[in-house]
């Protein structure tokens, strides 16, 4: 598997440098240039903040709640596109609920560097597991099971750092009532340039929707 990761990096001109996960986790503390919790007092500005790469959105309620649901429209991934278009030293925090289904047939995540940037992907599994992954083109660079139950929000972090070239990318989730300990993921991308806008993604099956809530950007220059 890492020869062909490798094989994958080098055919991208990109170098991929592997590092274990375990760096402690404090909550995000630098300043909110992008919020949004989709009151509907907000919901007018709504097309003028966000981007549609894919997917339909509705404001929805959930367990007293405002959100707005991501819903099954035929494409393999639903998206919004965000945030400033020079986006390099930041985190990016956002809320998910998954209703009850099948396991392994939604996920959910955050993308950062744009519409061609990578993916942080939360794959809900059986036997109330789940997988959290950092993917780019299909690659899987790094990526943690995790204990996951349906009908509970979960709120997923993404920090991303660019120094010397390179491109630092940490991710972590849990449960929206507690705050995780560490970073569950990380990967430094070699000699890589991710910064730019950052998305929201979904990928909701038939009848199924996903809830997001309380996405977040916190800059760090």
């Amino acid at each position: 598997m890492k020869l062909v990761l490798c094989l994958l990096t080098c055919a991208s001109l990109l170098s991929c440098t592997s590092s274990k996960s375990g760096d402690s986790f404090t909550p995000p503390t630098g300043k909110v240039i992008f919020s949004e919790d989709f009151k509907p007092e907000g919901l007018k500005n709504l097309e003028e903040r966000f981007f549609v790469l894919g997917g339909r959105y509705t404001p929805s309620r959930m367990g007293g709640r405002h959100t707005i649901s991501s819903s099954y429209s035929g494409v393999t991934q639903n998206g919004l596109l965000f945030g400033p278009k020079d986006l390099k030293n930041y985190t990016l925090e956002a809320s998910f609920f998954f209703t009850s289904t099948a396991g392994d047939t939604i996920a959910t995540g955050l993308g950062g560097g744009g519409q061609s940037g990578f993916k942080i992907h939360l794959v809900p599994q059986s036997n109330n597991t789940g997988i959290l992954r950092i993917t780019l083109n299909g690659a899987v660079y790094d990526q943690r099971n995790i204990k996951m139950v349906p009908d509970t929000w979960y709120k997923v972090y993404l920090k991303v750092s660019h120094k010397d070239g390179d491109c630092h990318v940490m991710s972590t989730v849990s449960n929206e009532k507690n705050t995780p300990s560490t970073w569950l993921v990380k990967h430094i991308f070699n000699r890589s340039d991710f910064s730019g806008q950052v998305s929201v993604l979904s990928y909701p099956i038939s009848r199924i929707p996903v809830y997001i809530d309380d996405i977040a950007i916190r800059s760090h220059e």
